[in-house]
């Protein structure tokens, strides 16, 4: 029992019971619900023209609460280092900055980046999911792999030039070397990472690495052949991004036993 016990406070160093965990998933995937439901009523209604007299001065509304919310959400917490206020604080700056984009561009694109916003949001929420469920490696693989398949489906719909293709492209490449940096020194160090002399225990001892370097160098490869070969490779690595995911789903669920 002593074990056990010991093991628990090991993978939950923050003493937040499973139970409390449980909670913020359900909170979080009721929060994706509602956020996908209000992009698509914001969406159906901009088309007209009652309800483009409402939104377009409504994301102006939108960008200015969104804008404070945002900087005392990411402010606050270095001078006043409680956990609670760290969390809170975490949570207010995403939900305002996700908030604050989908305003921004439905403000600058109409209804163009829809599609993009629905990605953004589901992506969001579950990567959070994914953070609080399972270990730093599955966060890091998912949130490789689902860039991955954001800039694939772009690619095949003959959108490349987009804003939404070249955020997300950015943001693949960005995430491809992050990951492999933060493998790579967590490798060093036993699965902790040094950083400004603080120290991250960010995997299991003994990590290896092998199954980051190989998801990076898959999805990099991919994409400089999507740029070489079009969009129809691009339908074939949308499908591939699928495929890992589910598999990686799957693998690091046994893991958690």
């Amino acid at each position: 029992m002593a074990k056990q016990n010991s093991t628990r406070i090991k993978k939950q160093p923050s003493g937040k019971s499973d139970d409390f965990i449980v909670l913020k998933v359900l909170v979080a995937f009721v929060l994706m619900i509602l956020s996908l439901v209000a992009l698509h009523a914001v969406g159906k209604s901009y088309v007209t023209a009652d309800g483009f007299g409402i939104v377009y001065p409504g994301t102006l509304l939108v960008l200015y609460i969104c804008i404070p919310v945002f900087l005392v959400g990411v402010v606050v917490p270095f001078f006043w280092k409680k956990p609670l206020v760290r969390e809170i604080g975490s949570y207010l700056a995403i939900l305002a900055l996700l908030a604050g984009v989908s305003a921004f561009l439905f403000r600058l694109y109409w209804t163009d980046y829809l599609h993009f916003l629905y990605f953004l949001h589901l992506i969001v929420y579950c990567l959070y999911m994914i953070f609080l469920l399972y270990r730093t490696e599955f966060f890091l693989v998912s949130l490789v792999t689902g860039l991955a398949g954001g800039v694939f489906y772009t690619f095949y719909h003959g959108i490349s030039a987009s804003f939404s293709c070249v955020f997300l492209g950015a943001a693949l490449i960005v995430s491809i070397v992050c990951s492999a940096v933060l493998a790579n020194l967590a490798e060093k160090n036993n699965g902790t990472v040094h950083i400004a002399g603080k120290k991250f225990p960010l995997f299991p001892a003994g990590f290896n690495p092998l199954v980051i370097y190989i998801v990076c160098a898959v999805w990099l490869v991919c994409l400089i052949a999507s740029l070489l070969l079009g969009s129809l490779f691009s339908y074939y690595c949308m499908f591939a991004a699928i495929a890992i995911e589910l598999i990686a789903a799957v693998y690091y669920t046994f893991q958690l036993k």
